[in-house]
C-alpha cells in the first residue's frame, strides 16, 4: 500500500488555504457593492463610502495574501511554524 506520512501542518494548511479564498472573496463583494451599501445604511456621502469600501476591500486583500503566503509556507515546508528552524 502505498501511503503517504502524515503532514500535522496540513489542517493548518486548508485553513488558511479557506480564509484566502473567504477574504479574496469578501474583498471583490466590498470593492463592487461596498461603498453603495455603506453610503444606503448609513447616510454617509457617497464619496466617503466608497473610500471606506475601497478600504475594506483593501484590507481584506492583505491579509489575503498574507494567509495565501503562509499556507504555501506551511505546504512546502510541512514543518511547524511555532517551531525555529536552525539554519
Amino acid at each position: 500500500m502505498n501511503e503517504q506520512p502524515s503532514n500535522p501542518s496540513r489542517p493548518a494548511v486548508r485553513l488558511l488555504t479557506g480564509l484566502r479564498r473567504f477574504l479574496f472573496g469578501a474583498a471583490g463583494i466590498s470593492f463592487f457593492v461596498g461603498g453603495g451599501l455603506i453610503h444606503a445604511e448609513t447616510k454617509m456621502d457617497r464619496f466617503s463610502a466608497e473610500l471606506v469600501g475601497l478600504g475594506i476591500a483593501a484590507v481584506c486583500i492583505f491579509f489575503g495574501i498574507v494567509a495565501g503566503a503562509l499556507a504555501d509556507n506551511l505546504d512546502t515546508s510541512g514543518e511547524d511554524p511555532s517551531t525555529p528552524s536552525s539554519n
